[in-house]
């Protein structure tokens, strides 16, 4: 019964799809993408091609860039300089080191108006943490999420981690949630075999 049905929607979903590519090859309007919004602004960062055959301009930024990264302390500089001069409109940085807040906050403020920063807990950070730590952690992050430059948050669940480490890292969640609402920045996840726990 079951067997037979499933093959019959598939026939049927065949006979559809067969119908669908036919119409899409014989019709014969052109397809336009939008205008792009006239406040872009002017300076080339991404090129794209429209029906027209002419160029347009995408605005362009790094949304992730780990530049406290010891990879980058001989020529961090030089991949700041770098990245400018491809036109970059602007960095988002971070650091998974639950030590490192402060450091990648003083590395956006140094570079204002193009570095901006994403703070937070990352899941790798919680072990046998106690309490008062991640108390300790969460005020930090509160601090640092409502300067100009904290233009997001960051936080997950990781269920692959020692089943010791799951609650800690259910409570920071849950706190990094309500703190991300009450300073309104968006809060990026990283999440691993736990999206039924949210």
């Amino acid at each position: 019964g079951d067997r037979q049905g499933g093959r019959e929607n598939k026939k049927s979903s065949l006979r559809s799809n067969k119908k669908l590519l036919h119409e899409l090859q014989t019709k014969k309007e052109r397809v336009v993408l939008p205008a792009l919004p006239k406040s872009l602004p002017p300076i080339p960062l991404l090129r794209g091609i429209d029906p027209e055959n002419e160029p347009k301009v995408y605005p362009l930024i790094d949304c992730w860039a780990a530049l406290l990264s010891r990879q980058f302390d001989r020529d961090r500089e030089a991949v700041l300089r770098r990245t400018r001069d491809a036109d970059i409109r602007a960095v988002v940085v971070f650091t998974s080191d639950v030590e490192k807040q402060h450091d990648v906050m003083e590395l956006a403020q140094q570079e204002g108006g193009f570095l901006y920063c994403c703070v937070g807990v990352h899941p790798d950070n919680v072990k046998r943490t106690n309490e008062k730590t991640v108390q300790e952690w969460n005020e930090t992050i509160r601090g640092l999420a409502c300067v100009p430059e904290c233009v997001g948050m960051y936080s997950g669940l990781d269920l692959t981690r020692e089943a010791s480490t799951h609650y800690m890292q259910e409570m920071l969640l849950q706190t990094h949630l309500r703190v991300a609402a009450e300073v309104e920045v968006p809060l990026v996840l990283h999440l691993a075999h736990s999206a039924e726990r949210l």
